[in-house]
Order: C-alpha cells, then structure tokens, then sequence
C-alpha cells in the first residue's frame, strides 16, 4: 500500500537498526523506517550500508499480558519477517528474526525493541525501533538443486548443488579415455575403466568456477556455472612409465557439460534378454527394476582342452551393477567340474543400450576340471553375444 492510501493521523514508524547488508556475511548497521497505518500496513525503506525498500504488514496477538508482534517486510530482493515480544505495560522488549526468503533466506538475527504498540483494539499508530544484528548469507553462485550430463566421451558428469547455491556435493565422474606419450614418441590410450565419486562440499569460487580433485592419477573435474545448468572439462595432467619402462607424459581435456533440473540418468531396460553366440550357444540374463544391475547371466562358453572340446555351461546369479553409461565389468573364480575340485577365473564384460540390446563378452581363463574321471587342463576359452529384450 502506498503512503499516500495510509490514514493520515498519527503515523506509526518502525526503526530498525543493525539489518545487515544485503548481499554480505556478518552485521553492518542500517536503518528501516516502516510506516504503519491503522490497518497495520504500509511501506520501509532502508538506507545506510545497504538500501532496500518495499511493502510492510504488521499482526499481533495478545496473550497474558504480553505483546507478540510480527512484521513482514517484503521487496524485490526477498522477504524479512522479524517478531517482537515485550510486555504491554513496558516500552521495551526484544526481537528476533523468524524467517526470510530470496536475498534474506537462511537471515539470522535478534536484538532489542524499544517503544511500544498498543494492546488494546482498535490498533493505534505508534513507533517502536529494533536494534540488534543480522547476518545476512551470501547470494548464491549456482541454482540449488541436481545436475546431470555427459561428456564427448558419453560418460555421465552428475552432482548436487547444495541449498545456499555455494558449494557441490555427491560428484559422479564416469570413465575417462586419455593418451600418454613416451620419450622415444610410443602412444598409449588409458582409460579409467571406472565411475569416480566424491562426497564433497566442493566450494564453488565467486566468478562461479569449481575444481573437483580426483586422484589417482591427477585428475580434476573443471567446471563454470551458467543460468541453467554448468559446462567444463576433465583435466589429466601426470607422469606415466610405459610397458617399455620409458616415462611419458599423459595429458587429456574432456569436455563435459550438465543441466539442472537434471535429466533421468541412463537406464536399460528391465526383463529378460536372451539371444545367442557366435559359436550357436545360447544366452540369457536379467534386468532388474531400475535398469542399473543384472542378474542370472547363463552362457554356453567353448574351451579346447588337448584334442577334446567342451562346452561349459556358465551361470552368474550375480548381481552385477551396471555403471552410469549402462557397461559393465567384473571378475570372479568359478568352480568347474563334478566335483567343483576345479575352477576357471572368469572375466565378464559388457554394455547396453536403452532400447532392449545388450552385447558382452565371457572369457574363463585357465580353467581345470574333472569330467567322468579324468581331470582336464585346458586353454583359455571365451564367448561374446548379442541379446535382446523379450516381448
């Protein structure tokens, strides 16, 4: 309501001393002048170290002789609400911050009134000034809330921006490809093979940049904030000894970039995915719920052992998740034979897609057994497949 529309008799004014500037950690003092009416509203203005200015609407409630006052105050930059108590027959009390919103959210602050609003109905004009602290948190860098994206690699970059909009938690960083050249000029690729979390806070600077370390090797997630979401790259920067004992240097910038509010993340499908090998042996597992782990993996794989062939029927009840991209990748011993006094390490790896195919890979490697008696020792054998979801 503007001044001009409040009742022109005795006018109430609200001073508030000691509002911290807006914008800025820590007290600072300044003035708000309310101007009340008789109908409890009316407008502040604040001046001093900060200046703001805005609408004022004041309630109270009387109980055992005690005045509970509370004002809201409310401009572009957010919304106050302070509450004063103090006795009806005294002119002085205290007050405290109850809540704020945008520039004023997570506001602290309390101090002491003097003056005194009337506890008797109707409701008269009268000035009363606050005087204490508040501590204002600073603005937000980045929009609160969950961000996801991937790189040109197609890994997931994901994390959460913490509620004051300064700082990053729950970073996932997917698998990362990169290159590392030795003196005498070898190249050679490295993958990280691997999704990379880490808890955090993270600080984001005031330019809003962040750098999240990764380690080992030396690794960081780079990153700016934009208005709707963040973009930067994964940086790897660090000394390498090749295969031929050689050092090397291995660098490698990943570009990435992500949007709040986050998109789903990468799910494959759930049910039953059945289909077949190269060598004709038939395959099946599961997807679970969720599309983020398999269960129940079956897998006819052949091994030549001397001049005799087998093929060994493999089960995997798992589970066995799937990373952010939908791959996966694990190992296990597997006991073999009709008295499972043998054993095979089994390697088995894979990925799928959204849209119900699966392809993946089992080796057994070094695998022994007992079949009807004898005791074979056979070379490492493997299967690959392509499945598909069943309707």
């Amino acid at each position: 309501m503007t001044r001009s529309r409040i009742v022109a008799a005795p006018v109430a004014v609200l001073v508030l001393l000691a509002l911290a500037g807006l914008g800025r950690a820590g007290p600072a003092q300044v003035s708000i002048v309310v101007t009340l009416g008789a109908g409890k509203m009316g407008s502040f203005r604040m001046t001093g170290s900060s200046t703001d200015a805005g609408r004022a609407v004041a309630t109270r409630r009387v109980t055992r002789d005690r005045l509970v006052t509370k004002e809201t105050l409310t401009s572009f930059r957010g919304t106050l609400v302070l509450e004063s108590t103090q006795a009806c027959v005294r002119a002085t009390g205290t007050w405290k911050v109850v809540s704020g919103g945008g520039a004023y959210a997570g506001t602290r602050g309390s101090g002491t009134t003097r003056g005194r609003i009337e506890c008797t109905r109707p409701f008269k004009p009268t000035s009363i000034a606050h005087t204490g602290a508040l501590v204002v948190p600073p603005p937000p860098l980045a929009t609160a809330g969950a961000y996801r994206g991937w790189t040109t690699q197609d890994e997931e970059v994901s994390f959460d921006v913490t509620s004051g909009g300064r700082s990053l938690v729950n970073v996932l960083i997917g698998a990362y490809r990169y290159e590392c050249v030795s003196q005498s000029g070898l190249r050679t690729s490295i993958g990280s093979d691997v999704d990379r979390t880490v808890a955090g806070p993270v600080r984001i600077a005031d330019d809003r940049t962040f750098v999240v370390e990764i380690s080992p090797p030396a690794v960081r997630l780079v990153g700016r904030f934009a208005s709707t979401g963040a973009t930067g790259t994964i940086v790897v920067q660090h000394d390498f000894t090749d295969y031929q004992g050689q050092p090397a240097k291995c660098a490698g910038e990943i570009p990435w970039t992500a949007a709040t509010p986050a998109p789903p993340p990468k799910r494959a499908q759930a049910g039953k995915y059945c289909g077949i090998t190269p060598q004709g042996e038939g395959v099946c597992l599961d997807v679970l719920d969720g599309g983020r782990e398999l269960r129940n993996l079956t897998v006819g794989v052949p091994i030549a052992c001397g001049d005799v062939g087998f093929v060994i029927r493999i089960t995997n009840e798992g589970p066995v998740a799937l990373r952010s991209n939908l791959s996966f990748q694990t190992s296990y011993v597997q006991q073999l034979g009709d008295d499972s006094s043998g054993s095979a390490r089994v390697f088995l790896s894979g990925t799928f897609d959204q849209n119900g195919s699966t392809t993946g890979r089992m080796t057994l490697q070094q695998p022994t057994f007992a079949f009807q008696g004898t005791r074979y020792t056979c070379r490492n054998g493997g299967a690959a497949w392509t499945a598909k979801l069943q309707s």
